[in-house]
């Protein structure tokens, strides 16, 4: 576990300048409805704070807290428990307002179960709502994603040097979650356009030579 205090002088972000275009080119108002809102990148005065956790439990295997079950599962076998989480707090001190596009709290946990060259992955991640945002920018509500990985690991022969096979299928966003992220600008200027991908499936091969 581990917090940090940050201070910046002269922190870049991408900040809503209180204009607006219109179709013609026009600069007008940002209330104006048929304007499209202008960003500028440019240098604040920034502090953040912030909390940031990770930790594995050995739930059996080798010194696992479930000696009982360790004993009927399998010497090569293991279950972990991955837990994780953080949190941070940002502020435009030009302002007074949040800084946009920030993260809100997260926190997850997966099920990781190895045997011998087979690995299962079972978990979540979860977004509180992220509030904190400046004028002008959409705040986001909570959400839960849960995701899955089986992989398998192997060796190869190449003419006369030997590789590392990494075989692996993935499913993100099991549930098929509607779900918009804090961090992107789509958030706000493309609403309810371009949310976070929906349930999808990655199937691949890692080689290390």
């Amino acid at each position: 576990m581990s917090a940090y205090e940050s201070r910046f002088s002269n922190y870049i972000g991408l900040v809503r300048s209180g204009r607006a275009l219109t179709a013609e080119g026009e600069e007008t108002i940002a209330s104006d409805a048929d304007g499209l809102p202008e960003y500028r990148y440019q240098g604040v005065r920034a502090h953040f704070y912030g909390l940031e956790a990770s930790g594995t439990l050995r739930l059996w295997g080798e010194s696992g807290v479930l000696s009982a079950v360790s004993k009927t599962a399998g010497a090569d076998s293991v279950l972990d428990l991955l837990l994780r989480g953080d949190l941070v707090h940002a502020s435009n001190q030009d302002t007074g307002e949040p800084l946009p596009r920030i993260a809100p709290m997260r926190l997850g946990a997966s099920l990781a179960y190895a045997q011998g060259p087979w690995r299962l992955q079972l978990g979540f991640d979860h977004s509180a709502a992220q509030n904190r945002v400046p004028e002008g920018d959409r705040a986001t509500d909570a959400y839960t994603l849960w995701n899955a990985a089986l992989t398998w690991r192997t060796t190869a022969q190449f003419g006369s040097s030997h590789s590392n096979l990494l075989w692996y299928a993935r499913v993100d966003n099991l549930t098929n979650h509607l779900a918009y992220s804090a961090t992107s600008i789509l958030t706000t200027t493309a609403f309810p356009n371009a949310p976070l991908p929906g349930r999808s499936l990655k199937v691949g091969l890692q080689a290390t030579f």
